[in-house]
C-alpha cells in the first residue's frame, strides 16, 4: 500500500488525543472515611473491572477512528504488484510517456450486436486518455503508418486525430510495430513509460516472432477487443486454366471459395464480370471451414488488357468480397523464324498467312547464318525450320529465350548434324534425337487433353481423326528427367509431336515443341492435311503466349514492373477511379521501371497509365490472412504470457466500463481513501454506541 499524500501521516500523532484523556481519567480518587465500608469496598471492586473495560474500549475505538481519519486524508493506494508493475504516481509531476497501439487492419471490421470491433478499439484509446495526469504525453501508432517518424503530443491531439484514422489494408506486423514504439519510448521525455496494444489479436498475423521475442523492457498492456469471430467466405484465388486463347473461343476460368468459420452457407452466389460486364453467375453452398472450386467460362471478343472482378454477397465482413484479376490477350505477336540454307517454307508461310492467323502474328524470315547476330529478345516465339547446325553458344541463347518463359518450336532437317541436335535436346529439354527413320508411319495416339486441340476438332470427331502419311522421320526420344508430353505418337509408339517444358532450378521457363518431320512435302503429306494449320496456328500461339494472365498482386507485396517504352521521360501513374498513385519508377534500357510498395491500399484495378495513353492493369486484393477472423480469445493470450514467460508484459480485459476501472487500477492502483473514511465512521459509531448502551452495573 502506497500514499498519495504522505505527509498527512503526521496527523497520526492526533491518537495521543484520546491517549492523554484515557491517562487523565485514571487518576486515583480521594479517600473518604466511613465507619462501616467492607460492603461498599466489594461493590467498588465489581463497578472498577466493568469501568475500566469500556474506557479501554472507547479508547480504541477513538484511536481507530482518528487514525482512519488521517489515512484517508492520506490518500492511500493499494498496488498488487503480480497484476500491475507500473509504479504509482506519488507527486502530480510523476508524468508518463504513453504509446497507444491501435490495430486498424482490415480484420476489426467484424463487429456484434453492439458495433465493430474497430469502434470498441477507439473506445478504449479514449479511455485510456480519459485518464491522464497534466503533462503526459501520448504517441498513437496504428498498423499502417508504424513505420513512419512519430511524435509525442498531448491527450486532446490524439482526441482530435481518432475519428480520422480508418481501416487498411497496407498493415505490418505487430512486431515491428512494438519495436517501432520501444524506438520511441527512447526518445521520451520521461522515465516512467507505458506501450498499450489495442487489437483484435488474429491468429494469422500475431506470428510467431512475437511470440518467441516478447514485447520488449517496457510495460505492455495487451487490450483484446474481439468477441465471438463470425463466419466469413473469401476468394482465395483465380485461374485462367485455357492456356491457349482465341477470340471469341470459350476461355475456362477457376476461382476458390474459403469458409473461415464453424458455419454452413446455403444458397450463396458468386458473380463474374469482365470489363465492367456480367458474364457469369452461379450459386453454391459450402461447409464450415471447408474450400469449394467453382469453374467459370466466358468469351473475349478483342484483344488488349482486360480486368476482371468476381463478386460475392457475403455479410458483415466485405472488405474481401471482391477479388480482382487482369489479363492480356496479345494480338500481332511478332514470331522469328529461322530457316535452313535452301529450306522450303512455302506451306508454313501459307499458315501463317491465313485469315486468323495473319491478324496474331506477324512472321519475321531469317537465314540460318543470320541467327547469331538476332537479338532474340524482340519476338514473341521462335519457329526453327531446318536448321542444320547449332554452335554451343546459339544453343545457350535459346535457352535463355525459353526461360525467360516463351517458347520455339522445331522441325527437323534431313541434313542434321547428329551430335549438334543432340546437345540442342540434352539442353532444351533432357532429351535426344533417335536415328532417321526412312518408313512409311501414320498416327497411332493424339493426347486430346492437350490445349493444343482444345476447341479444334468437334467432340463427336475426336475418335475419327485421319493420318496423313509420313514416309520419313526424325523422332525427338525424352529422358527420364524431362518435362514431356507425347502430343501425337507413330505407329511404331515414336513421337511425332512432343512437348517438353524447359526448367532451371526454381526458374520455371517455356517449352519447346518437337516435330518429327519438316513442313514440306519430302517428309510425307503432313502439310496437306487437315491437321496441319491448326497444329501450326496452335503452337505458335502457346509458344508466343496468347493470354499474358497477369492475375494480381496482394497490397503490401513490393511488386517491380518493367514496362517497355520509347518515353522515359513522361511518369507513369496508377489511376483507380479518383485514386491517383505516383510509384517510384527509374529508367531502364527499353523502358522504365516502377516500385510499388506501399503506395496501394484500396484494393482494385488500376490503369497504369503514361499521359493520356492506358499502357496496361494492375490489379490489386487485399492479404488473405486478414480474412481468417480467428483470434486469441482471453483465455488463450493468458496461457501465452505464462508459456512465454514474457516479462513487463499484461492483460487487461473487460467490457469498456470495467476496463475503464481496470486501467485506472493499473495506471494509480486502487484508491481506499473512501474505504478508510467508512472504518472513520464505524468506529466513531460504535464510540457512542458504547458510551449509550453499555452500563456499568452494581452487583450487591
Amino acid at each position: 500500500m502506497f500514499f498519495l499524500n504522505s505527509a498527512a501521516l503526521w496527523g497520526l500523532l492526533a491518537v495521543l488525543i484520546p491517549i492523554l484523556i484515557h491517562l487523565i481519567n485514571l487518576r486515583r480518587p480521594r479517600k473518604i472515611l466511613f465507619s462501616n465500608v467492607s460492603f461498599l469496598q466489594q461493590i467498588e471492586q465489581v463497578q472498577k473491572r466493568s469501568t475500566q473495560i469500556k474506557q479501554w474500549l472507547i479508547l480504541i475505538t477513538r484511536i481507530l477512528a482518528i487514525g482512519c481519519l488521517v489515512l484517508a486524508f492520506a490518500n492511500p493506494v493499494w498496488k498488487n504488484r503480480s497484476s500491475y508493475p507500473i509504479q504509482v504516481r506519488s507527486l502530480a509531476t510523476d508524468n508518463t510517456s504513453n504509446v497507444i497501439i491501435l490495430d486498424n487492419s482490415m480484420s476489426m471490421q467484424a463487429q456484434d450486436e453492439n458495433g465493430t470491433w474497430f469502434n470498441y478499439a477507439k473506445n478504449y484509446v479514449q479511455i485510456l486518455l480519459s485518464h491522464e495526469i497534466i503533462g503526459d504525453e501520448y504517441c498513437l501508432l496504428t498498423f499502417d503508418n508504424a513505420k513512419y517518424s512519430q511524435t509525442f503530443v498531448r491527450s486532446q491531439k490524439i482526441k482530435e486525430i481518432l475519428p480520422q484514422i480508418q481501416l487498411t489494408s497496407s498493415v505490418y506486423t505487430l512486431q515491428d510495430i512494438i519495436a517501432r514504439a520501444n524506438i520511441l519510448l527512447g526518445q521520451a521525455r520521461y522515465a516512467r513509460k507505458r506501450v498499450y496494444v489495442i487489437s483484435d489479436f488474429q491468429k494469422s498475423t500475431f506470428g510467431d516472432s512475437v511470440q518467441k521475442s516478447g514485447t520488449g523492457q517496457v510495460p505492455t498492456y495487451f487490450i483484446p477487443v474481439a468477441k465471438n469471430a463470425p463466419a466469413n467466405l473469401t476468394i482465395e484465388n483465380v485461374e485462367i486454366l485455357t492456356q491457349i486463347i482465341e477470340i471469341n473461343k470459350p476461355i475456362s476460368l477457376k476461382t476458390s471459395i474459403k469458409n473461415y468459420g464453424d458455419k454452413k452457407f446455403n444458397e450463396q452466389t458468386i458473380t463474374l464480370q469482365i470489363d465492367g460486364k456480367t458474364v457469369g453467375s452461379q450459386s453454391f453452398s459450402i461447409g464450415a471451414n471447408t474450400k469449394q472450386e467453382i469453374n467459370f467460362n466466358f468469351t473475349i471478343r478483342e484483344s488488349g488488357w482486360h480486368q476482371g472482378l468476381l463478386l460475392l454477397n457475403d455479410y458483415p465482413i466485405t472488405f474481401d468480397n471482391q477479388r480482382y484479376f487482369s489479363f492480356y490477350v496479345p494480338e500481332g505477336k511478332k514470331i522469328l523464324l529461322i530457316k535452313g540454307n535452301d529450306e522450303e517454307i512455302e506451306y508454313l508461310k501459307a499458315a501463317f498467312e491465313s485469315i486468323q492467323s495473319k491478324k496474331n502474328f506477324i512472321l519475321d524470315v531469317r537465314q540460318e547464318n543470320e541467327a547469331s547476330t538476332l537479338n532474340f529478345e524482340e519476338y514473341d516465339g521462335i519457329f526453327l525450320v531446318g536448321v542444320q547446325h547449332f554452335s554451343t553458344g546459339l544453343i545457350q541463347n535459346f535457352k535463355s529465350y525459353v526461360l525467360s518463359g516463351r517458347g520455339i518450336v522445331f522441325f527437323p532437317s534431313k541434313n542434321a548434324d547428329q551430335n549438334e541436335y543432340n546437345a540442342f535436346a540434352k539442353t532444351l529439354g533432357e532429351g535426344s534425337f533417335a536415328n532417321m527413320e526412312h518408313k512409311t508411319q501414320k498416327f497411332q495416339d493424339f493426347d486430346l487433353q492437350d490445349p493444343l486441340f482444345t476447341n479444334v476438332f468437334e467432340k463427336d470427331k475426336q475418335g475419327k481423326i485421319e493420318s496423313p502419311e509420313i514416309k520419313q522421320y526424325l523422332s525427338f526420344v525424352a529422358s527420364s528427367q524431362s518435362i514431356h508430353n507425347k502430343i501425337i505418337s507413330l505407329g511404331d509408339g515414336k513421337s511425332f509431336l512432343s512437348e517438353v517444358k524447359v526448367k532451371q532450378n526454381e526458374i520455371k521457363g517455356g517449352k519447346v515443341y518437337y516435330f518429327a518431320v519438316g513442313p514440306n512435302l519430302s517428309w510425307g503429306d503432313f502439310v496437306l492435311h487437315n491437321t496441319f494449320a491448326p497444329l501450326i496456328y496452335r503452337t505458335a500461339l502457346s509458344i508466343a503466349g496468347s493470354v499474358q494472365y497477369e492475375g494480381f498482386y496482394l497490397i503490401g507485396e513490393n511488386v517491380d514492373l518493367e514496362i517497355i517504352t520509347q518515353d522515359k521521360k513522361t511518369p507513369l501513374l496508377l489511376k483507380n477511379g479518383n485514386v491517383e498513385i505516383s510509384p517510384a519508377q527509374e529508367p531502364i534500357n527499353n523502358g522504365i521501371r516502377i516500385h510499388i510498395e506501399d503506395n496501394v491500399n484500396t484494393a482494385g484495378n488500376y490503369q497504369l497509365i503514361q499521359g493520356k495513353k492506358i499502357i496496361r492493369y494492375v490489379s490489386f486484393n487485399y492479404p488473405d490472412a486478414e480474412s481468417n477472423l480467428s483470434h486469441y480469445h482471453v483465455e488463450e493470450l493468458e496461457s501465452m504470457l505464462q508459456a512465454y514467460q514474457w516479462k513487463n508484459t499484461f492483460l487487461l480485459k473487460g467490457t469498456t466500463k470495467t476496463l475503464a476501472q481496470t486501467l485506472k487500477d493499473a495506471q494509480q492502483g486502487r484508491q481506499l481513501w473512501r474505504l478508510f473514511i467508512i472504518l472513520s465512521l464505524i468506529f466513531l459509531l460504535i464510540e457512542i454506541l458504547l458510551l449509550k448502551f453499555y452500563k456499568v452495573k452494581i452487583v450487591a
